[in-house]
């Protein structure tokens, strides 16, 4: 019985943990993807973030947890916390004027060295995420 519990405690801490991780991705995604005329980098991200919500939505379906699997979902976590923070720290989000806002988004354009990095980070979560939920399936 108190395996069972266990068990069962694990497996909703493990979706809870895929559910912040999807949610967060979804907010990054619509907000990337809702910029006009956005530099390449910021369509990129735009592009890796719904890739990688895809696969969390899988990962979500098979509900199989593994220690593999957290470690991945849990990179994918770190990784979508700090897009959030850069997000906020540079006020994107915020409900400003048009022109303020374009202001933002040109000086987010020259981030780009910056926006690259995240790209290869969720490309490199992405594949840990993947191997990790072939592991868990074999």
């Amino acid at each position: 019985m108190a395996e069972a519990l266990g068990i069962a405690g694990s497996v909703v801490s493990f979706v809870g943990l895929a559910g912040q991780v999807v949610q967060g991705v979804n907010y990054l995604y619509n907000f990337f993807n809702s910029m006009q005329d956005a530099p390449s980098d910021i369509k990129s991200l735009a592009a890796e973030l719904k890739i990688l919500g895809t696969i969390l939505d899988e990962v979500n379906r098979d509900v199989v947890d593994s220690a593999a699997l957290r470690a991945a979902l849990q990179l994918c976590k770190d990784i979508i916390a700090e897009l959030e923070g850069l997000v906020q720290k540079s006020n994107l989000a915020s409900k400003q004027s048009k022109v303020k806002r374009l202001w933002s988004q040109m000086s987010t354009a020259f981030r780009n060295e910056e926006f690259r990095k995240y790209i290869e980070r969720l490309e490199r979560a992405k594949t840990s995420l993947l191997h990790a939920k072939m592991s868990s399936h074999g």
